[in-house]
């Protein structure tokens, strides 16, 4: 089998791997060509976290990072998705079709959970003033969206924007506590 000089691994032929499924030797292969220094292997930070996440439910946590850790030592790097696409682009990526794996390529994007309460505390704060600033509007997307996507008629009460309101402070006033959340956690 000729390896590439780039692998980026997708997640579905690891997990296959790491539970000695059908094609497993062909992702063998292309672990060994990495570990060989015969190739460089990618993986992307999202399929890393897929990955543990299928084998802690298989497993349990500590071989699901037991794995992870081998990934590493093996010298898989875990790339940004953005150098995983370059990568993809100028490699191989491999994918799991009837049990055979091709050539892969593999990224990673993982945002940790106090980016993620930061964003949300942001996204929450903004909406929040969406709903203070303009509910009359908002009532009328509602409206529109009810009908265009779901095909049910939205028809708010004559008070509706009173209600909407009291919505936004809540979210205005939770941004905060999301915010303080994500620095207790750091």
């Amino acid at each position: 089998m000729p390896v590439p000089d780039r692998v980026v691994f997708d997640a579905e032929p690891l997990v296959a791997h790491a539970a000695d499924e059908p094609g497993s030797e062909t992702v063998e292969e292309y672990l060994d060509a990495v570990a060989g220094d015969d190739t460089t292997g990618h993986v992307s930070c999202v399929n890393l976290a897929e990955i543990r996440y299928i084998i802690a439910r298989r497993y349990d946590r500590p071989t699901a990072d037991e794995y992870l850790d081998w990934l590493d030592e093996l010298g898989i790097e875990t790339r940004g998705a953005e150098a995983v696409m370059s990568a993809v682009n100028g490699g191989s990526r491999t994918s799991r079709k009837d049990g055979q794996i091709n050539g892969s390529a593999r990224s990673t994007l993982m945002l940790s959970l106090p980016t993620l309460l930061r964003v949300g505390s942001v996204m929450g704060a903004l909406a929040g003033l969406v709903h203070i600033a303009i509910p009359n509007r908002l009532l009328e997307l509602a409206s529109c969206g009810y009908d265009r996507v779901l095909a049910v008629r939205f028809q708010p009460q004559r008070n509706a924007t009173r209600r909407v309101r009291p919505i936004g402070v809540a979210m205005v006033a939770s941004a905060p506590v999301l915010a303080r959340l994500a620095a207790w956690m750091e």
